[in-house]
């Protein structure tokens, strides 16, 4: 055993540091859909107990110049926290403790390694939550969710990490420990935001140990509409017409024809029964509005009055708004809601953002590189990541990882579509981030700002050991990576 991994092993307990392959393959794959031959084994997984803990982690990785990773659930698409280089997984689920709640001042601090779910499990009982909700909330963590700045269904209203967030607790790579933020108050015009550098950092700035959010009143009421109309850009045009009536959505997701799809076919799997789609309509909005019961009624009314005028329908089933709302937040029925052909191939996606006006645009060059890729689709949803009408797109497809081609030409469409999105004024991602998928392309969409990026990351981690081959294209990096 090499010198690192016996220092390693004294500083933290024998039983805390492990370089069995048995150990380290867990930490060799994320979700990104890549070819089931390849991984990314690190040399040894660690796992920390408290901050203390990774600052001694760290200042041993910067003696032997060994790159380290920080892990959270390891649900992200993008190849965020893959050990390209080898090194050091930090673990960081292990340190998952609710540090306090002030419940007169709506704040919670937590370790970075908690779970968005195992959050709202504490706070539910207090009559409280924490409204970022992302699908891989019984995964993914609270740490990851700032890191990867992803986003999840009460955007709308609440909106992202950005907006939850009032400081955190950092490890640099030299082992230095600082808090950055303003501790607990709402916002501040003091200094540099240095802590909004970390959000989408991926880990190659800092690891964050702790951090204090923002929590809210858990609602009283809920209420979910679907309705129909005819493309996802009435759906999004028909979003402004409710903003600007004054009513606040708690959540609006809008999904095409292939989405709708799932819906249907789970109410059909568990009914027996077809669901009745009238005729041109080929997308979905689906809204939710909360509060006090005569406020969500009279919101209902609202939106129900603005719908018609439009002339978009109802879906009047209780079942499928029940299926659709289960998938989207207490995840009961999202087994049933994908067809058998989701356990011969996994989920993949292009996470690009446009401006709201070029929905139509962006959903056509989707139908054009699935067909030029020969991809089968899964569908299309937008979610909104702000307080506003911010769509965060979803272009999903099967990818079989047992079939190269299949897993290269998923890539050349995630390429492709992310260039689309920049020429219509839009981003290559909305809440996967880069990671190793998207390396190369950061140019295109940054220009002369990357520069600027990299510059920065030399100041937070002067000896590149912080999660090395992400983000930068090689240019920066002599080493090529291959996804």
């Amino acid at each position: 055993m090499s010198d690192i991994f016996i220092e390693l092993k004294n500083a933290l307990g024998e039983e805390r540091v492990s370089t069995n392959i048995i150990d380290l393959f867990p930490y060799s794959r994320d979700w990104s859909p890549m070819y089931h031959e390849k991984d990314y084994l690190p040399e040894a997984v660690c796992v920390p107990l408290c901050t203390d803990d990774i600052c001694k982690i760290m200042k041993i990785a910067l003696k032997y110049r060994k790159p380290v990773i920080a892990w959270g659930g390891g649900t992200g698409m993008g190849g965020d926290n893959l050990a390209v280089k080898g090194g050091i997984v930090i673990a960081t689920r292990s340190m998952s403790r609710i540090l306090e709640l002030d419940e007169t001042n709506y704040t919670l601090t937590v370790e970075a390694g908690a779970t968005i779910e195992s959050i709202n499990d504490f706070l539910e009982p207090r009559g409280l939550w924490f409204p970022h909700d992302p699908e891989s909330k019984p995964a993914s963590t609270i740490g990851a969710a700032m890191m990867c700045d992803n986003d999840g269904t009460f955007g709308i209203k609440y909106g992202g990490i950005v907006d939850y967030l009032l400081n955190c607790v950092l490890v640099l790579s030299n082992g230095e420990k600082l808090r950055v933020g303003q501790r607990k108050a709402a916002s501040t015009s003091s200094g540099y935001k240095t802590m909004w550098l970390l959000i989408g950092s991926e880990g190659t700035l800092a690891t964050v140990t702790e951090m204090t959010i923002r929590v809210f009143p858990l609602p009283r009421h809920r209420y979910v509409m679907l309705w129909l109309t005819p493309t996802m850009q009435d759906a999004v045009d028909a979003l402004y017409e409710i903003h600007k009536s004054g009513v606040w959505l708690e959540s609006a997701h809008v999904n095409d024809g292939y989405r709708l799809d799932y819906y249907t076919q789970a109410y059909r799997e568990k009914t027996g029964m077809p669901a009745k789609i009238p005729e041109g309509f080929g997308s979905l909005l689906a809204l939710t509005i909360a509060g006090d019961e005569d406020v969500v009624n009279f919101q209902k009314g609202k939106i129900t009055a603005i719908m018609e005028k439009m002339k978009y329908s109802l879906l009047d089933n209780e079942e499928i708004v029940r299926g659709w709302w289960a998938s989207k937040h207490t995840l009961q029925w999202e087994r049933n809601k994908w067809p058998s052909g989701q356990k011969q191939a996994k989920f993949g996606a292009a996470d690009v953002a446009v401006p709201p006006g070029r929905i139509n645009e962006i959903y056509d060059a989707y139908i054009r590189y699935t067909e030029k890729y020969k991809l089968k689709k899964v569908g299309a949803a937008i979610y909104n990541s702000r307080p506003h009408v911010s769509p965060s797109i979803s272009f999903a497809v099967y990818v079989d990882d047992h079939d190269k081609e299949s897993v290269d030409n998923f890539f050349s469409y995630v390429h492709a579509m992310s260039k689309e999105a920049l020429g219509l004024e839009g981003t290559m991602s909305s809440y996967i981030g880069d990671g190793i998928r998207l390396r190369r392309l950061t140019r295109l969409e940054h220009e002369k700002g990357l520069d600027i990026m990299w510059n920065i990351k030399k100041i937070f981690d002067p000896d590149l050991i912080l999660n090395p081959g992400k983000i930068f294209p090689k240019e920066f990096d002599p080493t090529d990576y291959e996804v």
